[in-house]
């Protein structure tokens, strides 16, 4: 890191640019890793809580967990897909 008031090159804040990006994408990953991990844990208590009314666990744990991980996938999804068709008009062909 440079001193306050002291010129820095173009490479420098390349490099620095290219270490912020490294550091998003680790910290991307994590968080990714981390939803993963609770939708799975999670998906195992609720398939456990409803194997003591008969359900069976490994189904229950699937499905459960396809719910749990599936629908915040599936809203961000059509919000990516309404953003980046926002405006254009269809043809009237």
């Amino acid at each position: 890191m440079s001193r306050p008031g002291e010129r820095r090159s173009p490479a420098d804040h390349d490099e620095e640019r290219r270490r912020i990006l490294r550091q998003l994408t680790l910290w991307t990953w994590l968080y990714g890793g981390l939803a993963v991990v609770l939708a799975i844990g999670t998906g195992a208590l609720v398939a456990w809580l409803f194997h003591h009314a008969g359900l069976p666990f490994r189904t229950t744990w699937l499905v459960a967990t396809a719910v749990i991980a599936g629908v915040p996938v599936l809203i961000h999804l059509v919000q990516a897909f309404r953003e980046k068709h926002k405006g254009r008009e269809p043809d009237d062909r």
